[in-house]
């Protein structure tokens, strides 16, 4: 997470943290034996994906691939060249800036 990042306070940042813990603490095991090929091919929804391209996680080239298999009424994947796990801290106007171009369709 970016430290500088002026659009989250210090207390959004501890939630954010704690959050993360929370939710991986209760579904760890349900997270490691997940396959989303295996699991979703379709989705009746617009799908939007945000990715760093240095996320070691969840590497870029497995998104792409899910992204390109998955069908979906609308669909947009986009790369954070500075970002690894969490584009949504580590490029804040990039993103944001891609929410509000995709929220104006809607």
């Amino acid at each position: 997470m970016e430290a500088k990042t002026r659009e989250y306070t210090l207390n959004d940042k501890l939630n954010y943290m704690r959050s993360n813990m929370f939710s991986l603490s209760h579904m760890w095991n349900e997270v490691i034996h997940t396959n989303l090929f295996n699991q979703i091919d379709s989705m009746q929804v617009p799908v939007y994906i945000f990715h760093g391209r240095y996320d070691y996680t969840t590497p870029h080239c497995v998104a792409k691939d899910f992204y390109h298999q998955l069908k979906a009424p609308e669909k947009g994947f986009f790369t954070f060249d500075n970002s690894a796990h969490s584009p949504v801290m580590e490029e804040v106007e990039k993103f944001n800036s891609i929410v509000r171009d995709i929220t104006r369709k809607y």
